[in-house]
């Protein structure tokens, strides 16, 4: 979801003119571009990753009184190899990884339920290629350049192949979210002319909708919050450098449903009973303070008590859990352990209020989180493994 707005960053720090705002007199005259018919997906030719550990206990792992740790455990042991890894929303057994100190970088889909391993399109060490499961496989949103800067955009499925949806000027996809009946896409605004905004399509539906703030501010698609395929809608969230926006997004075209403020930036917007906005409770810049750094809670816009986490966070995810929420962050233990890393682990109610006190989950290096239901599955990179755990929590 971040990776756009890093690279505009990117590109306004070395003054590129991707960063200027046109005027509507220096835009060029539209241009129809075709789409692609066909994608060439290269696959990684595997990734080699040793048989799976199980674990019968859950010591050194801490999770809320609300949830109860589903044994056994599953660990991969990957000791020093540099390897990074992704999930999707909802599927609690299956990680994509990615080592990154192979030459070419090599990377598979493993199911921690079974042990079985498949290919993976995720070439790119820089960021994952966004993705949900869908139809018992992942479907992944994946680009080509079209013409000139003109990039175009398609769902991918390794049974499907590709279905080109919308192109546009330096396109890029910020998000892929599915229910069991369809997938959107949430991409970059689909003009002939970089523009602020962003635009929404569907695998199985034809046309696409644009979502276009007013004002001047440099908005971009933050990701998908719900996707109600059999109503043709899906809920959207659009950040700007200190506001985030929540749209809804149907067939006749996207309204307006709430703009917050957040002054320091946006982690993640979940949907749960309500919309739920994580952000920044002070500059991330801000030095290490003891009694911790408060990651702000926004529930339908209105602010609640913030998390505390350990410091301030290296990323921050959150899911819907029931009517409620889990967030998860990885950040430093404290201000007198910057170097060491721990996963941090809150739940929220409907209301957006915490359930109890947040938690240690562990010492790691990076996480991943996906929920279904009540049912939450987190995997943990530790010292020289891969651990994956599932847990039931009643809110």
């Amino acid at each position: 979801m971040r990776a756009v707005r890093q690279l505009n960053l990117l590109l306004c720090a070395l003054g590129l003119s991707a960063c200027q705002r046109c005027s509507d007199e220096r835009k060029p005259a539209p241009k129809a571009v075709p789409l692609p018919t066909e994608l060439d997906v290269p696959l990684s030719k595997g990734l080699t990753l040793p048989a799976r550990e199980q674990r019968d206990s859950a010591t050194g792992i801490g999770l809320p009184p609300a949830c109860r740790i589903a044994l056994p455990l599953h660990a991969l042991s990957i000791g020093s190899r540099d390897v990074v890894f992704t999930s999707t929303r909802r599927q609690l057994s299956r990680l994509a990884i990615l080592e990154r100190s192979t030459d070419p970088v090599a990377s598979a889909v493993y199911d921690f339920a079974t042990g079985a391993a498949a290919p993976s399109p995720w070439l790119d060490a820089s960021a994952p290629p966004p993705a949900d499961f869908f139809a018992d496989q992942w479907a992944y949103g994946m680009t080509r350049v079209a013409e000139g800067s003109v990039t175009a955009a398609a769902f991918w499925r390794a049974e499907a192949g590709a279905a080109f949806r919308v192109a546009g000027d330096q396109l890029q996809i910020a998000d892929v979210a599915c229910s069991d009946e369809d997938c959107a896409m949430l991409t970059t605004i689909a003009r002939n002319t970089k523009a602020p905004g962003a635009t929404l399509t569907w695998l199985s539906k034809p046309g696409s909708v644009d979502v276009a703030p007013e004002g001047d501010s440099d908005w971009e698609p933050l990701g998908i919050l719900q996707v109600e395929a059999d109503r043709g809608r899906a809920k959207v969230a659009l950040h700007a450098p200190t506001r985030l926006q929540t749209w809804t997004v149907a067939a006749e075209g996207a309204a307006l449903e709430r703009s917050i403020d957040t002054p320091h930036g946006v982690y993640d917007a979940v949907q749960a009973a309500r919309v739920l906005v994580l952000s920044p409770g002070l500059p991330p810049t801000k030095p290490c303070q003891e009694g911790g750094f408060p990651i702000q809670v926004h529930a339908d816009g209105e602010k609640r008590a913030p998390i505390r986490a350990s410091g301030p966070p290296d990323g921050v995810i959150a899911r819907a859990l029931g009517r409620g929420s889990v967030v998860a962050w990885v950040a430093p233990a404290s201000c007198r352990l910057i170097e060491q890393r721990i996963v941090g682990l809150a739940l929220l109610d409907a209301e957006g209020r915490q359930v109890g006190s947040t938690m240690t989950v562990t010492e790691a290096k990076g996480f991943a989180l996906a929920s279904d239901g009540s049912r939450l599955a987190l995997w943990l990179r530790t010292r020289e493994h891969i651990v994956h755990l599932t847990a039931e929590c009643s809110l």
